[in-house]
């Protein structure tokens, strides 16, 4: 009895040094450190809207009504193709792609190799990584956008109103997205995970791959794990990476804004 006693007094203890344990500084920045992709931790905006501060770890839905909320079926906003191959979803005055950019002869098996017939934002397809953000930046620009801004993609990901911690809810879910902690570790089609979807109909702000902003930084995780990157916090809306000018990486891509 004692023995056992001892046990639920310690887990009691752990419980409550919990939101300590991968506790996030006052900006929302996962504490101190730099990036092994080259680029320092740097400082989200404030206020994620969750109460209970950073997630120390992953955990499940507890039926909060975000997953009814979710549901692709049930009228909620979607994407909008706006020209062949390009779906976006307009946000106020923010145009946003609802996918990864890929290239136009993208497939699910394939992410493509012709980098000059265009640019996609479609489900089905593999996104298009590889390129350093000034690159990045000049194949949006070519077809009328541009990289989001980090102020845009966290209201993209977040919601000007909800401020969720993840794009689909204020609680992350194991493997609701393709992410380092709980996805599929390879790299997934876009959109291939109906639940991982913004009420406003953006797909995969979490997970699959690094998204590359105007900012020089990066930012939704990836389906990659590493020595730094092991904790849900990189997954959240309010978290990002500067990355140096020249960095590129296969699981680094991006999505584009106007």
């Amino acid at each position: 009895m004692c023995g056992g006693s001892g046990r639920w007094l310690l887990l009691a203890a752990l419980a409550l040094l919990g939101p300590w344990a991968c506790e996030t500084d006052e900006q929302g920045s996962i504490g101190a450190g730099s990036d092994p992709d080259g680029g320092q931790v740097a400082p989200a905006d404030a206020g994620d809207g969750d109460s209970g501060g950073a997630d120390a770890a992953p955990t499940t839905d507890s039926g909060d009504g975000a997953d009814a909320a979710l549901d692709p079926d049930g009228g909620m906003p979607g994407p909008v193709e706006v020209e062949p191959c390009v779906q976006t979803v307009t946000i106020g005055d923010l145009e946003i792609f609802a996918y990864e950019a890929s290239r136009v002869d993208a497939t699910d098996v394939e992410p493509g190799f012709d980098e000059s017939a265009g640019l996609c934002s479609q489900p089905g397809v593999l996104p298009w990584t590889g390129l350093t953000w000034p690159d990045a930046n000049r194949v949006c620009m070519a077809h009328g956008f541009r990289l989001c801004t980090n102020d845009e993609w966290q209201l993209a990901c977040a919601g000007a109103e909800r401020m969720w911690s993840f794009p689909y809810g204020p609680r992350h879910v194991d493997a609701r997205c393709n992410e380092h902690v709980s996805g599929s570790e390879a790299l997934e089609p876009s959109g291939a995970r109906p639940g991982c979807r913004t009420p406003d109909g953006i797909y995969d702000m979490s997970g699959n791959v690094w998204e590359l902003t105007m900012d020089g930084a990066k930012r939704g995780a990836s389906f990659k794990l590493n020595a730094v990157m092991f904790r849900v916090d990189a997954a959240r809306c309010d978290i990002f990476y500067d990355v140096n000018e020249g960095f590129a990486d296969d699981d680094l891509g991006f999505r584009c804004c106007r």
